[in-house]
Parts: C-alpha cells; sequence; structure tokens
C-alpha cells in the first residue's frame, strides 16, 4: 500500500506507549472530532496495534491510505 509521501495531514495522534485497545478507542474518538475527507496520521508502537487499529478504522468505513512500518513504530495514515 504506497501512496504519495505528500498527503495532507490535517491531524497527529501520537500513541506511542499505548496499550491495545485504548489505541483503537482513543483512535475512534479523535476521528469523531474530524470531518469527512481529513487525513489523520497515528502513530502506534504497541505490537499488534498497527493492525489492530487499521482493521478497525476499515470496518467503520473509513479509508486506509498508507501504512508505514518502521524499527519502533508504524504510522497509520486515515482518510475521515
Amino acid at each position: 500500500m504506497e501512496t504519495p509521501e505528500n498527503i495532507p495531514i490535517t491531524k497527529e495522534l501520537d500513541l506511542r506507549g499505548t496499550i491495545c485497545p485504548m489505541n483503537i478507542i482513543i483512535a475512534k474518538k479523535e476521528i469523531t472530532k474530524m470531518k469527512k475527507g481529513e487525513i489523520l496520521k497515528i502513530i502506534v508502537d504497541f505490537p499488534g496495534a498497527k493492525d489492530d487499529v487499521s482493521k478497525s478504522l476499515e470496518k467503520e468505513g473509513h479509508k486506509i491510505l498508507n501504512i508505514k512500518e518502521y524499527q519502533t513504530h508504524a504510522e497509520i495514515i486515515v482518510q475521515v
């Protein structure tokens, strides 16, 4: 899943240090404050959070634009 690096991020949510299922709960709560079409970057470092958060948001109808993995964390780019 590759998208341009210049995706216009509306908001960034840093959830490093947050364990599941709180990652999902906090991300969903943040999305309710955003407008349709806006872009949220979610940073997670809990094992499995990348898959859990992205799948959960997709089920709710949001579009995952990109997932990028680093050694210490992952970034999920989602369109509300």
